[in-house]
């Protein structure tokens, strides 16, 4: 999948990437790193489309069992969010499915409580879709349980703050895309 990066401009290597990763996961279904490496190929700056992102979020969760889709739903998402940072509303550009993220979300903290990554991850999403009330639910164990991993560029629990406040005054309990520029 390296490969695929280093030859950016390359159709061989993306399609040599592609068939690694189809290897590793055949072998690794739930290894994650070979998903964000690809995502990473797939990034429209890098080789890409958002629409080749979907797509393979898509592929992906459709290869896992059942139980395990909405969690690497929201994982891949919150992977690729974070490698866009702020340049790209993954709601909008990706087409990201935020009661799917929600409900993949839940279920991950569900099975690993103590996860401050997943709790801040979380957070960083319910923020960049505007969704007042589970950016608040989660807003306080976080200030208690901090992971700078979850959290890139401009989009940080104080920005989030702030967004979520502004988005409360106006009654929005669902805000558009974001914008934290």
């Amino acid at each position: 999948i390296v490969f695929a990066r280093g030859n950016r401009f390359s159709p061989d290597g993306v399609a040599a990437g592609r068939a690694l990763f189809d290897a590793g996961v055949e072998r690794f279904p739930t290894h994650y790193p070979l998903y964000f490496g690809m995502l990473r190929v797939l990034q429209p700056r890098v080789q890409g489309s958002f629409e080749q992102v979907a797509a393979f979020i898509g592929e992906a969760t459709a290869r896992v069992p059942e139980a395990e889709r909405d969690p690497l739903y929201a994982r891949l998402y919150a992977h690729y969010a974070v490698l866009e940072g702020d340049e790209a509303d993954i709601y909008a550009n990706a087409q990201a499915d935020w009661p799917r993220i929600e409900r993949g979300f839940r279920e991950m903290l569900d099975r690993h409580p103590e996860s401050d990554y997943l709790l801040n991850a979380f957070a960083n999403l319910a923020c960049r879709r505007g969704d007042v009330s589970v950016y608040r639910s989660l807003r306080a164990e976080v200030a208690v349980r901090p992971s700078s991993a979850a959290w890139r560029g401009r989009v940080q629990p104080e920005t989030c703050d702030e967004r979520i406040e502004s988005l409360a005054r106006r009654g929005e309990a669902i805000g558009g895309a974001p914008r934290f520029g």
